[in-house]
């Protein structure tokens, strides 16, 4: 058999001399031969057995005379040695090769069984579904009689010794062959199939640019174990159909065949049950039982009508997953209980309160305080009527039972109930599953099964089946880590490798393993986001445990394979948790130490900050500010993962001479690099703990700054000092990015704190090149001479001078029209963190400001941790300003102008500050501060004030100060029109002259010659005015030629041609690009047709005026300030009540007008019509239509139940209720309410409803209390006596307080209690006898037995009022 697989596997064998006759002989034999005993190594042969017969199907269709040969468009593709597939299958062999998939291909069916046909086809057309949108192929599902060349054939073989969930699969470079013995084999088929597609071709969107390749293989696989289950609580917060088939359909992906739904407990009742029971509606399942639902992280309430649930039932079918709806019971009943009269005996028809609001479902986490009647017939009727209607629509062969945490319900009770169920269950053909303790309850175990959810070394008990889910392994309600968002932590924390790394074998034998499942419960979880993150990714380890042997499970190749699925799950909508485990996320930040001030370092980039300890303080650095550590108690903690594999780890050392035998730079979990190696070396080292401390022959010297650079890889860590490389060691760990200045591990006797100072910290995941070590040293938070902003991306997060070296990072600041191009808008909200330390000294900084209404006390420009530039100064004055930080605020005489441009140049010396407004000098202070380069738009450091509302442009950073001309020039402020030069007017007197020397009586250029003398006659003519008078002289002059034959036109295009390219265009600074384009073009066509002899007369005719309408409207001013103002107008209806439609084309009218507000060339006819259809679509918004109010009429009908019963509820916990009530009451009243105010008084009353507290039931205690006062305390002795008077009074006390909590309560009974059954009777001979008692010796007897008596009647007492009167029990879980 093995050489078979050989031949047929490999593709340079040619195909055997076999008839295929032979060939289905021998692969009906080899598949017979498969040995019913489940070993491990029999399961491998049948596996290989059906791989082989179905590459000899395969091979018998192929051309018989030549072998398989590669396509030669696919032969350079890459083939994976392995296959990136979850679960793992049980068998597979990689080949050279892929298999492209086409644009003809086919979805081929084969089957001689037409209903199984049907299937198959069903099953072609999901997948071709999910192919086609990313591929765009068409991808027929077709059904054929055999595989063709470029398709992928599903093909059914009931003969073929597959096991009913088996498949195979073949790959070739010629066609696809998925064969299994029934329908679910060729789904799971199916679904491995896609996890070998390019990630892409999830993606709900076409894809180009990828090819549709999938590995050479061959296939064998089948699930180890027949279930594969995921449980989801739809009780604690309920989920909608649409929510549950997302589920679904990522379930199927992975093999799970089982969802598991848990569908009543206290917080509610999720599936409807239709009629009615002792004249009562079951109905109020649903309008008391499904209203609420656990309030964390909000109410989330629902019910499933019975079509609803037949809709999951069949959804899930098409997908192969059985849904088995469980009805949690005795306990976790709550929701029936006080939805349904008849199931309490009680005189009110309400279930035993014991502290809980007894008139509705729970909204909390509690459990096992409730439970069904277990001796009341009603019950059974119930839960009969229950299981009738729900295995009427309900095709699993489960049903699940519940029986878990019954905390109330008493031992008997519990038996009794649970296996009169068993049997109602039975009756409607179901085999029933319980929770744990329903194994050692369940009389007859034949047809049941258990399911396990022990933590720890638990095992299980003979004769049972079992479905696995230990809590401390496949709960995924537990959370990842302390810092999850969601999750519970009772049973431990479930991180990703813990989910995977245990074997439902660990527990006990595998043959009373039915399958497996990974549960979620939702107290926490009450959205899709929320789902996501909690269940991915781990359930995809859960689905492997569930389909792959254990022995072929390993941790670190399985997370190697789940690393490749981000992007399937990203492409689907999954937000998963991105566990560093499996994604790790490089580690690569550089921090400054430029704050100069605080107990905190932020990373310039990358996510991580540093928190100073000890003896950490600023003190100057090799650039800016550094820190140094005192060597005694100092260190910074980062918290930055150690870095993997390669690394490189550098910075500034100043060493101070310490009394410590070793001195720590930096130290992770795996080891630490060190300026002093241990026993007092001297010289630079690395430790790895527990097994080296290794050392450079290099001693760093004190008092002097030195860069040390450490880089790691698998063959050690290297030394750089300055730049250059001193030394290697053959220590090979990962790069420690944990704390600066002291080891990382506690406990140490000696911390290895170092003395001296640090600065400028870098950290990255790779091992630089010298070249870029040496690069570390240089300071790139001081930018040199100059840094330059134009702002002209227009859109974006960041900012980059024009240099590309210096760049900005925005928060909360948006994009507007410019000075010039675009510009940064700034809102009272935002900032742009460059990140530049103070410029020292002499400084200029300069930029275009449009100011807005300042939003809070002052409003910045620029600033540092140590001074700021200010457009309004402190206290609102209206001035602009400089402050240096904790020292003074100084204010220069000048206020800038709201909503106009304006260009502001501050300039800093020994001398003062300048302030340039517009290019002149307009103020000077004798203050000095340093130049603050930091951040723009707001105050720097953690607490953010003084935010800019306006727009900046063209910003400048000098490290030196500006003479007053470089000033005007940097400003370069924008006239209407900018003076001609002198060259423009020299052409057109010329012009002037020619015209004059024509000695013409022409009205057109008289009138022509008048305007441009007109024009000369100015002191200062603009450009406009002059290339217009030029250029219509021209034009008139050209008019009085009469000749109009093509050779004279020729002439005047070129003289045109010449005139513009001499007078214009050789000179365009200043002028719209899109214009000067525009006119290049014109003269670039004018000159081809000069050059053509064939141009015609009206051709050349049509070129001059071309050219001259182009030239025209160089200087063209379009007015665009009605269109900015209009847009602003038009963002404040955005956030109106209007129908989503018309608010739809209002943005995209804004959008539209924006980008020809900004817009350079834009010409009057656009900024006409964006103005137009603006103000259309501004007066085509349409309002919202109606209020919806149902939410706050609910909960004023709750609180107003709730003020009915007042007095049950503690004082503190309602004062204000009536207010509240009051005025939710008149918002709603409100005919006029907004939704934003509606949605408001629901929340401020819901709140007010849920914060309010019960009062504790206290008649446990005044049962006590009463008896106390019955007895004699004198006849017991004053040791056993004490106790109970003084717990009596603590009783009188609590009674009284109505501010007790009903823990409280219990706890005191319990302790009462206790006290009492320790009083100890005293002799007859000590006990001194008022005179009308009797002494003798029966009366006294009766006087002990009384007690004994009362002890065991309150015992009886207490058991009939509830075990909940005495102690809130938690669940097991918690």
């Amino acid at each position: 058999m093995y050489e078979d697989i050989r031949i047929f596997f490999g593709q340079d064998d040619a195909v055997p001399n076999k008839s295929v006759q032979d060939m289905m002989s021998s692969r009906n034999n080899v598949c017979n031969q498969e040995n019913k005993e489940r070993s491990r190594e029999m399961k491998k042969q049948k596996l290989l057995a059906c791989l082989t017969a179905l590459c000899m199907t395969v091979t018998a269709f192929a051309p018989m005379a030549q072998p398989v040969q590669a396509q030669t468009d696919v032969e350079t593709a890459e083939t994976s040695s392995t296959l990136n597939v979850i679960p793992k299958p049980s068998e597979y062999t990689m080949n050279e090769g892929t298999f492209t998939l086409g644009a003809d291909a086919e979805i081929a069916v084969i089957a001689e069984d037409n209903g199984k046909a049907a299937e198959l086809t069903n099953t072609g057309e999901y997948i071709a579904e999910v192919f086609r949108a990313s591929t765009g192929y068409e991808l027929p599902v077709v059904e054929k009689t055999e595989p063709e060349n470029g398709d992928i054939t599903l093909r059914l073989d009931p003969d073929g010794g597959y096991a009913e969930q088996a498949y195979a699969i073949d790959v070739t470079t010629d066609q696809v062959i998925i064969e299994a013995g029934a329908p679910v084999g060729i789904f799971y088929g199916v679904q491995t199939l896609r996890q070998m597609l390019p990630a892409d071709i999830e993606s709900e969107e076409l894809v180009s640019g990828t090819a549709w390749t999938i590995p050479c293989a061959q296939i064998a696989d089948e699930p180890e174990y027949g279930l594969r289950s995921m449980m989801l609580d739809v009780t604690r917060h309920f989920f909608t159909v649409d929510q549950v088939k997302r589920q679904l359909d990522m379930l199927s992906q992975y093999k799970i065949n089982t969802l598991h739904m848990h569908m009543s407990d206290d917080q509610g009742w999720r599936l409807e049950i239709k009629g009615e029971m002792y004249g009562e509606s079951l109905d109020k399942l649903r309008t008391i039982g499904a209203q609420t639902s656990c309030n964390t992280n909000g109410i989330r309430a629902g019910q499933y009508t019975q079509e609803e649930f037949k809709e999951i039932v069949a959804y899930a079918n098409e997908r192969h997953i059985q849904i088995i709806p469980e009805f949690d019971m005795p306990s976790h009943a709550w929701a029936a209980l006080v939805s349904l009269s008849f199931l309490n005996s009680t005189e009110d028809g309400r279930p035993p309160a014991n502290g809980y609001d007894n008139t509705r479902p729970y909204e909390g986490w509690d459990v096992g305080f409730n439970s069904l009647e277990c001796r009341n017939e009603k019950t059974y009727e119930f839960i009969d009527e229950v299981f009738r209607q729900v295995s009427e629509i309900s095709p699993s062969k489960y049903i699940h039972i519940g029986g878990d945490e019954a905390h109330v319900t008493s031992h008997d009770d519990y038996v009794y109930f649970m296996n009169r169920v068993t049997e109602i269950a039975k009756k409607y053909g179901k085999t029933p599953i319980g929770w744990q303790n329903y194994d050692t309850a369940v009389e007859n175990p034949e047809g049941t099964v258990t399911q396990f959810w022990s933590t720890g070394n638990a095992k299980f008990e003979e004769g049972i089946n079992y479905v696995v889910s230990p809590a401390d392994h496949a709960y995924m309600d537990m959370k990842y880590d302390s810092d999850c968002p969601y999750g519970l932590e009772w049973a431990t924390h479930n991180p990703v490798d813990d989910s995977y790394n245990w074997d439902p074998t660990d527990y006990g034998s595998k043959d009373q393993i039915v399958g497996v499942e990974t549960c979620l419960f939702t107290e926490t979880i009450a959205t899709d986001e929320a789902l996501d993150y909690m269940i991915y990714p781990r359930v995809l380890g859960h689905a492997e445990i569930g389909w792959t042997a254990k022995e072929d499970r390993s941790w670190d190749e399985y997370k190697t394979r789940l690393a490749t699925h981000d992007e399937r799950l990203e492409l689907q909508g999954i937000g998963y948790k991105r566990d560093a485990m499996i994604w790790y996320n490089p580690v690569n930040f550089r921090m400054p130490m430029d704050e100069g001030s605080g107990t905190t370092i932020d990373a310039a980039s990358g996510p991580y900050s540093g928190t100073m300890n000890g003896g950490v303080s600023w003190t100057e650095g090799k650039y800016g500010t550094a820190l140094h550590l005192d060597g005694t108690s100092g260190y910074i903690d980062i918290g930055a993962p150690d870095v993997q594999d390669e690394w490189t780890i550098g910075m500034w050392v100043n060493r101070e001479a310490a009394e410590g035998n070793n001195a720590a730079l930096i130290s992770g979990t795996q080891g630490e690099l060190k300026v002093e190696q241990y026993k007092d070396t001297k010289k630079v080292g690395v430790t790895k703990y527990g097994e080296v401390d290794a050392a450079f022959d290099y001693e760093l010297p004190e008092g002097e700054w030195v860069h040390l650079t450490f880089t790691g890889n698998s063959e050690g860590v290297n030394l750089y000092v300055n730049g250059e490389y001193s030394g290697h060691l053959d220590v090979v760990m990962n790069g420690p990015a944990n704390r600066i200045g002291a080891n990382s591990q506690s406990g140490l006797a000696d911390m290895g704190y170092m003395k001296g100072s640090v600065d400028d910290l870098q950290i990255y995941n790779s091992v630089l090149s010298e070249e870029e070590i040496a690069e570390m040293m240089e300071d790139p938070y001081g930018f040199g001479e100059e840094a330059y902003w134009t702002m002209n991306e227009g859109e974006g997060e960041t900012i980059t001078d024009e240099s590309g070296q210096n760049t900005g990072t925005l928060t909360n600041v948006g994009w507007g029209e410019g000075q010039e191009g675009s510009a940064l808008q700034f809102s009272g909200e935002g900032y742009v963190d460059l990140g530049y330390r103070d410029a020292i000294g002499d400084w200029t900084i300069g930029m275009w400001v449009k100011a807005g209404d300042t939003v809070g006390t002052n409003a910045v420009l620029v600033s540092s941790s140590v001074s700021e530039i200010k457009l309004d100064q402190w206290n609102k004055t209206g001035k602009v300003g400089i402050t240096e930080a904790g020292v003074a605020d100084y204010t220069f005489d000048y206020s800038a102008p709201k909503g106009e441009w304006v260009h502001l140049t501050f300039v800093g010396d020994s001398n003062g500050t300048t302030l340039y407004v517009n290019g002149e000098e307009q103020d000077h202070l004798d203050a000095t501060i340093d130049g603050p380069m930091s951040r723009l738009g707001a105050s720097s450091g953690s607490s953010i004030t003084g935010y800019l509302n306006g727009s900046l442009d063209d910003v400048r950073f000098y490290t030196r100060a500006l003479s007053a001309d470089e000033v005007a020039e940097i400003a370069q402020v924008p006239t209407d029109d900018e003076t001609a030069s002198e060259a423009a007017i020299a052409a057109l007197q010329n012009m002037v002259e020619k015209a004059i020397a024509l000695g013409s009586d022409d009205a057109a250029l008289t009138e022509a010659i008048a305007n441009a003398q007109a024009v000369l006659a100015k002191e200062a003519p603009t450009a406009t005015e002059v290339v217009t008078a030029l250029l219509d002289l021209s034009e008139a002059m050209q008019a009085l030629n009469t000749d109009e034959s093509p050779d004279a036109l020729r002439k005047d295009v070129q003289t045109t041609i010449d005139f513009i390219n001499e007078n214009i265009l050789n000179d365009v600074e200043g002028l719209r690009p899109g214009k000067v384009q525009a006119l290049r073009d014109a003269v670039q066509a004018a000159q081809t047709l000069v050059d053509n002899p064939e141009a015609t007369a009206d051709a050349l005719k049509a070129a001059n005026k071309a050219m001259t309408k182009a030239a025209q409207e160089l200087w063209e001013i379009v007015a665009k300030a009605e269109l900015e103002a209009l847009i602003e107008a038009a963002n404040g209806y955005l956030d109106g009540d209007y129908t989503a439609e018309s608010l739809e084309a209002l943005q995209a009218a804004i959008t539209a007008a924006q980008a020809v507000a900004i817009n350079d060339d834009a010409t009057t006819a656009e900024v006409t019509e964006a103005i137009t259809n603006l103000s259309n679509a501004i007066a085509g918004l349409v309002e919202e239509a109606g209020v919806d109010k149902s939410a706050l009429a609910y909960e004023i009908e709750l609180v107003n139940e709730m003020i009915t019963n007042i007095d049950n509820y503690v004082p503190s916990s309602v004062e204000g209720l009536a207010d509240k009530l009051a005025a939710a009451q008149q918002v709603y009243d409100d005919a006029n309410a907004a939704q934003d105010a509606v949605d408001a008084a629901t929340q401020a009353l819901r709140e007010v409803r849920l914060n309010a507290r019960t009062k504790a039931d206290v008649s446990a205690l005044e049962e006590l209390v009463a008896y106390i006062t019955s007895l004699d305390l004198r006849a017991y002795t004053a040791e056993s006596a004490e106790p109970v008077r003084a717990l009596a009074k603590q009783a009188n006390e609590m009674i009284a307080n109505a501010e007790i909590t009903q823990d409280e309560v219990d706890a005191l009974a319990e302790e009462l209690q206790s006290a009492i059954d320790e009083l100890q009777p005293v002799s007859d001979a000590t006990i001194t006898t008022p005179d009308n008692v009797a002494t003798d010796s029966t009366t006294a007897d009766k006087t002990n037995t009384a007690a004994t008596d009362m002890s065991s009647m309150m015992f009886a007492l207490m058991a009939a009022a509830g075990a909940a009167a005495f102690a809130a029990y938690r669940r097991k879980r918690s």
